[in-house]
């Protein structure tokens, strides 16, 4: 398969599918009013789609101000008419695409990966590959109590990104 690019890596709160770009300035609104509160992630579940050929890597726990977030999110794109995923969020980082495998098994990678979730952004998928993004906005995450990150956490963890884009929210 192919590798993700690293400036590719996020986490999706939502996709949305297709939208006009007169929807665009709501997505935004609703970014706004996000929470926007840091996490600390840990990936500690690998595996793989078969139908997609997508690998990717996933933690098992989910800290709570990211469930809440993306409730509101939910909620928020709901309100405003933007289709919403019903599934359970099962918030996940694709590592490869065009994975050949047999749809693995999940299984712990050798080590789990600690994430600090330290912005978020409504972005636009552009057609073609490597599927890149276009960020309409990005806000900075603020840690709180109860976040999951720890009391001085310093960030020497790999950082990433929640990105809900326009045809992501």
């Amino acid at each position: 398969g192919r590798a993700v690019s690293g400036d590719l890596v996020h986490l999706t709160l939502a996709f949305i599918g297709d939208v006009a770009t007169t929807s665009i300035p709501a997505l935004k609104a609703i970014g706004d009013a996000l929470p926007g509160t840091g996490a600390m992630l840990e990936f500690d579940t690998l595996g793989a789609w078969r139908a997609s050929g997508v690998a990717w890597i996933a933690p098992q726990q989910i800290p709570a101000p990211l469930q809440r977030m993306h409730a509101e999110l939910r909620d928020a794109l709901a309100n405003a008419g933007f289709p919403v995923d019903a599934r359970p969020f099962r918030p996940h980082v694709t590592l490869a695409r065009g994975h050949a495998g047999s749809g693995l098994a999940t299984h712990p990678p050798e080590k789990p990966m600690r994430w600090r979730v330290s912005r978020y952004a409504v972005a636009e998928s552009l057609p073609g590959p490597p599927a890149p993004y276009r960020m309409l906005k990005t806000c900075s995450a603020q840690t709180a109590a109860g976040s999951g990150m720890p009391p001085g956490h310093d960030g020497e963890e790999a950082r990433g990104d929640r990105h809900g884009n326009s045809r992501r929210a």
